[in-house]
C-alpha cells in the first residue's frame, strides 16, 4: 500500500503551490485517493508525478479542457493508477495491442496545439515587427503626442484581429 499525503506533504513533493493543487481539483483534474477522518484530502504518492504532468501540459500551453482529455485517454488505457484516478505510466512501448488508438487522439490534441502555437508566434512576430518599426521612427526627444511608438500602439487592432500596417 502505497503512503498517503495531505495536499501540503504534495504540494512540497510536486513543487506546486497548495492553491494550485485545489484549483486543479476543482478542475477535476487531480482527485484525492481519500479524505480522512478529518476531512483532509489524502493523495497516493502517483498524485506528485499527476500533478507534475499537468504543471508541464500547462507550460506547454495545454488548456485546462485538453489536459483533462489527455488524462481521460490515459484512464481509457489504463495508463493511470486507479486509487488517486491518476498514474505515471508514461512509457515508451511503440508495440500494438487491442486497445483503441488512443496515441491517435494524443497526437491530435498536441497537433492542434502545435498550429495554436505556431498562429501565436506570427502574431507575435507581426506585434515585434510593429513595434520595432516604431522604435526605429522614434528619435526618442519631445512630447509623448505624436511619437510613432504611441501612434503605433493607436493602431492596434483589438484583440482578436490581426495587426494593422502602420
Amino acid at each position: 500500500m502505497s503512503r498517503l499525503l495531505r495536499i501540503g506533504a504534495l504540494s512540497r513533493a510536486a513543487g506546486i503551490s497548495v492553491s494550485a493543487l485545489r484549483f486543479y481539483e476543482s478542475q477535476g483534474l487531480l482527485v484525492p485517493a481519500q479524505r480522512s477522518a478529518g476531512n483532509y484530502r489524502l493523495y497516493d504518492e502517483a498524485a506528485v508525478d499527476q500533478a507534475r504532468f499537468i504543471r508541464q501540459a500547462q507550460q506547454l500551453g495545454f488548456a485546462l479542457q485538453d489536459i483533462g482529455d489527455l488524462l481521460r485517454l490515459l484512464d481509457r488505457d489504463g495508463g493511470r493508477d486507479s486509487g488517486s484516478g491518476r498514474g505515471r505510466d508514461r512509457g515508451g512501448d511503440s508495440g500494438r495491442d487491442s486497445r483503441p488508438n488512443s496515441r491517435g487522439d494524443v497526437r491530435s490534441l498536441a497537433a492542434r496545439q502545435v498550429a495554436a502555437m505556431e498562429a501565436q508566434i506570427r502574431s507575435l512576430s507581426r506585434m515585434r515587427d510593429v513595434l520595432a518599426a516604431a522604435v526605429a521612427d522614434c528619435d526618442g526627444q519631445g512630447p509623448a503626442r505624436g511619437c510613432p511608438v504611441i501612434a503605433s500602439i493607436w493602431q492596434l487592432p483589438e484583440q482578436g484581429e490581426g495587426v494593422r500596417d502602420v
